[in-house]
């Protein structure tokens, strides 16, 4: 099973990322608010796919990539505005 992090600060656009995703059942997807929350769920977990949004307060999605590309080189990541 594939595990998807969808990181946003807005919870109705957690919600609707959740939805359209969740309809795979070969993939279960987990959600953080922010590049912080994101960054702590991957050291529990590495993920297989990231997504993120651009526009985030305390770490933008940008700053994320940069940080997973240090942590977790090859987990694949859609900065999504």
């Amino acid at each position: 099973m594939s595990r998807i992090l969808v990181v946003d600060d807005s919870p109705v656009e957690r919600r609707v990322m959740g939805g359209l995703l969740g309809t795979n059942s070969d993939w279960t997807v987990e959600f953080a608010g922010d590049g912080a929350e994101a960054l702590d769920r991957c050291l529990e977990h590495e993920p297989d796919l990231v997504v993120t949004d651009f526009n985030m307060p305390t770490m933008d999605g940008l700053q994320l990539l940069n940080k997973l590309r240090q942590r977790h080189p090859r987990v694949p990541v859609i900065i999504a505005t």
